[in-house]
């Protein structure tokens, strides 16, 4: 029993980015789900494009193009993006919200840059394991960023660059969308079942296998979520 919580656990390390945020206010929003179709979650709007284009140059310099997506996204005087360590959302929903997690802020960030030309990818951060409890699950957080590249040189966009992420970091590779967004909805997934939501959660866990079915974390975590479904 042990060893199939710590499995399913210890493998969200590449899918439940950040740790619980406690915040009275996430309560007073309607419940969230993430959309069915997986290429909707960087599928921007028109209120998205309206507001991120009085912000951005699409002639900028490529550095200056890249200050003006992050200062649009994380400036006070623009969107003030918020980390909120549970934040699954779409991008959409993250520009309705302003927050969500590492996740959630690397896609937004990476659907306004895929706008604008900007050439970005999801970069899975690998660092030493962070430890939490949610719902009697205990979980390893991970980390993930954006990755964009003018050769020769590259860039990370992040939203928790601190010196404890940095000490800690050992290695940092890109993954593809069909990876990351697996690993959105198996993380999600994992959160309806640390809530006790078992069927929603295993929709989600499902349907992360049927993204990427290549995917080990998201099939490890499916089959440890029927495990402890049956004890």
């Amino acid at each position: 029993y042990v060893l199939l919580v710590v499995l399913l656990t210890m493998i969200a390390s590449s899918l439940v980015f950040g740790a619980a945020e406690n915040s009275e206010k996430l309560d007073l929003l309607p419940e969230y789900r993430l959309p069915d179709n997986a290429e909707d979650l960087l599928r921007m709007d028109d209120a998205m494009r309206e507001y991120f284009s009085a912000r951005i140059n699409q002639q900028a310099p490529f550095l200056t193009k890249l200050d003006q997506i992050s200062e649009a996204i994380l400036g006070e005087e623009n969107l003030h993006f918020r980390y909120e360590g549970k934040g699954v959302y779409d991008v959409r929903e993250a520009f309705r919200r302003r927050r969500g997690n590492c996740m959630t802020y690397s896609m937004l960030t990476i659907a306004v840059a895929r706008e604008f030309g900007v050439k970005a990818k999801f970069n899975e951060v690998r660092n030493d394991p962070e430890w939490n409890r949610s719902g009697g699950i205990v979980l390893v957080n991970g980390h993930i960023n954006v990755r964009v590249e003018n050769w020769p040189e590259s860039y990370e966009l992040d939203l928790k660059i601190n010196e404890e992420l940095l000490a800690s970091r050992r290695s940092a590779r890109e993954v593809s969308d069909a990876r990351a967004f697996a690993g959105v909805y198996s993380s999600a997934g994992v959160h309806r079942l640390a809530k006790g939501e078992w069927a929603e959660a295993m929709l989600l866990l499902e349907r992360a296998t049927v993204i990427d079915p290549k995917a080990l974390p998201a099939w490890t975590n499916l089959g440890s979520a029927f495990v402890k479904l049956d004890q």
